[in-house]
């Protein structure tokens, strides 16, 4: 076995064990060392469609885990007693009430409430 071909085995071993992470930063983490493997991988072997796809994936998951680590902050920022809710924004979505529509009830699980 070459240096190229260990390098492709080391990218799909660091899929797997991205796709085997429970929390998403390293997740995140680690698909930005299995996406720098591949590309180092593509790049030995000329696999020019290997290296399109992990070029382009490398930013979306730069952005993403940066992204999540601003989301991190804010929630932890949070907690600890700043009410400001203006960095979780991006991540929520506008929804219409009428006046008087019961949003939740005493002792409902976490999700929405259709009835009392």
């Amino acid at each position: 076995m070459d240096a190229a071909e260990g390098l492709g085995y080391l990218a799909s071993v660091l899929v797997v064990a991205s796709s085997s992470m429970k929390t998403m930063t390293p997740l995140r983490v680690l698909s930005i060392a299995s996406n720098f493997a591949f590309i180092s991988y593509s790049l030995a072997e000329g696999l020019l469609p290997i290296l399109i796809l992990h070029s382009i994936l490398l930013p979306i998951n730069s952005i993403r885990l940066f992204q999540m680590q601003r989301l991190l902050r804010s929630v932890k920022e949070a907690a600890q007693g700043d009410l400001a809710l203006k960095g979780l924004l991006p991540f929520m979505t506008t929804r219409r009430f009428r006046q008087g529509e019961v949003l939740f009830c005493k002792n409902d699980p976490s999700q929405r409430c259709s009835t009392c």
